[in-house]
């Protein structure tokens, strides 16, 4: 996952973490895909954590694998036993990541997150695509992360989430990160593959 944020430092005063709303949900996904037309070869959708390609070979960990069906995916995201090697510190994830910069503030540091990708393949097992849940515009979309415990992070005009313990979605638009969800999402294929 390539994304680059710049958030720019300065609270303000209606970012205390007591104000802050989650968008957690129970790691069930259900998708149908806005442009079907466009992926007719796809067979499996596959959500994975820390997705790279090296040397022409996909790396990273599955969290679950599913059949593409009627034009979209229903996948339930593992909630406990997510291994080590699966997760990152809390800082790690944002200010490494995301690129968030600003000086973040974290109420629990030792929290750690993962995060997943839905990665679309053929029936030949080849990587055709992503599916991604975004604005129409895709000027605004969604990372799906798991946080081990709930943690606050604040830090900056544009940054102030809260994360409950589980699966959470975190929507980036402009420079800024929330957890409110916005008005309108869809979820569409992309067969540009940026790792």
């Amino acid at each position: 996952m390539i994304l680059s944020v710049i958030i720019f430092g300065g609270c303000k005063k209606d970012d205390a973490p007591s104000k802050l709303k989650s968008d957690a949900f129970n790691g069930k996904v259900t998708a149908t895909i806005e442009n079907q037309e466009d992926c007719p070869f796809v067979s499996t959708v596959v959500a994975v954590y820390d997705a790279y390609i090296s040397n022409g070979t996909l790396y990273g960990s599955s969290f679950g694998e599913t059949n593409f069906l009627h034009g979209g995916f229903s996948i339930t995201l593992p909630t406990s036993g997510i291994l080590d090697d699966c997760m990152k510190h809390v800082a790690d994830f944002f200010e490494g990541d995301l690129r968030i910069s600003g000086n973040p503030k974290y109420s629990k540091p030792e929290a750690r997150i993962s995060y997943v990708e839905f990665l679309a393949f053929d029936s030949n097992n080849y990587l055709r695509g992503t599916f991604q849940y975004a604005s129409p515009d895709q000027k605004t979309g969604t990372i799906f992360v798991f946080a081990d415990m709930d943690v606050n992070v604040t830090g900056g005009t544009n940054l102030s989430v809260s994360l409950k313990e589980g699966w959470n979605r975190l929507y980036y638009s402009s420079g800024e990160i929330t957890t409110k969800a916005p008005k309108e999402l869809v979820w569409f294929f992309s067969d540009e593959i940026d790792m």
